[in-house]
This record gives structure tokens, C-alpha cells and sequence, in this order.
């Protein structure tokens, strides 16, 4: 086995469209961070989890000891408590980057994405009103606190969107 190889080291864990597909994008481009090419919603998904720690760690046979980060961003982590503490038994030390968006702004941004994609027909109205799993996307401080139940405060980075959207290079500075 190349012991050269390094496993994941961070993750992005939520929330969705706050920059994650830009994120990824600027971070594949570092010299020092290999990011998986792909969400793969191991921690969270039972059928993805179910295929082992294996499977995972073959995203990652391509960083080297170069690497100083390591990691995958896979938005939907945040609102998994299965996640949560799976993340935890994989390594204690993870690194977590969760990325807050204004939860208005957050449902219309996910609803627009859903009804441009074919996923609904319903009105912004209609929706907010029939789904509540697009309003329970902006309730962040139940699973924040959850992570804080298994991580070190100090692991967690906990940014805002606004602030990405201000200043990209300012915001990049603080992930990195």
C-alpha cells in the first residue's frame, strides 16, 4: 500500500447553495488541497456508508503527502445527524467548514433550483407553504449544535455567505 496517500482532513458539510460548486472549484486549483471530484454523501447516505470506509477512501488515492488539506464537500452532511456522528468516529480531529446563507434567501435560491431543474411546479408561495423541508434548511442552530455535541468548537468554521459575496479573496483567506 503508498503510504504517500492521504485521507481526508476537512469537509464542507452545508449548507447547500452557498458557493460550494465555486468553493470546490477554487480549491481543486490550490496547490496544497485535494478536494474528491465528487459529492459523495458517504457520512450520510446509508447506502453510500454501507459500502465502507474502502470505497470512501478510493476518492483520495490520488493526494499525496503534498496535499496539507484534504477533504470533500458534500452539503447535505449539516443536516444528518447519522452524519454527525459517523464523521466523528472517522476522525475526531476533522475540520468542518459550514458556510450560513440568509434562510429566506437560502429557500428562494433552493426552490428556483428545484423548479429550473424539473424537481417542482409549485409556486415560491405554494412551496414555502408545502415543503417544509425548504424552510428547515434555514434552521441552522439545531444542527450546528449538534456537531458541537461531537466536535471541538475549534474544528468547526463557521462562515456566512454575505461574506463570500463581499469579498471572495477576503473569504477564501479565512478557509484557508
Amino acid at each position: 500500500m503508498n503510504t504517500d496517500i492521504k485521507y481526508p482532513n476537512f469537509l464542507f458539510i452545508g449548507a447547500g447553495k452557498t458557493g460550494s460548486k465555486w468553493l470546490t472549484k477554487i480549491l481543486k486549483a490550490h496547490p496544497q488541497v485535494f478536494v474528491a471530484s465528487i459529492d459523495m454523501y458517504f457520512f450520510d447516505r446509508d447506502i453510500n456508508y454501507s459500502r465502507g470506509l474502502s470505497w470512501y477512501k478510493s476518492f483520495f488515492l490520488n493526494a499525496k503527502n503534498s496535499h496539507i488539506a484534504v477533504g470533500e464537500l458534500s452539503h447535505d452532511y449539516l443536516y444528518s445527524k447519522p452524519a454527525a456522528k459517523r464523521i466523528y468516529k472517522y476522525n475526531k480531529d476533522m475540520k468542518l467548514i459550514i458556510n450560513l446563507r440568509n434562510p429566506v434567501d437560502l429557500c428562494f435560491s433552493t426552490h428556483n433550483a428545484e423548479y429550473n431543474g424539473g424537481l417542482t411546479d409549485l409556486t415560491f408561495n405554494d412551496a414555502m407553504t408545502l415543503n417544509d423541508d425548504l424552510i428547515s434548511q434555514g434552521k441552522y442552530y439545531e444542527n450546528i449544535n449538534f456537531y458541537l455535541q461531537y466536535f471541538d468548537r475549534k474544528n468547526i468554521l463557521i462562515l456566512k455567505y454575505d461574506e463570500l459575496v463581499k469579498n471572495k479573496y477576503e473569504f477564501m483567506r479565512n478557509i484557508l
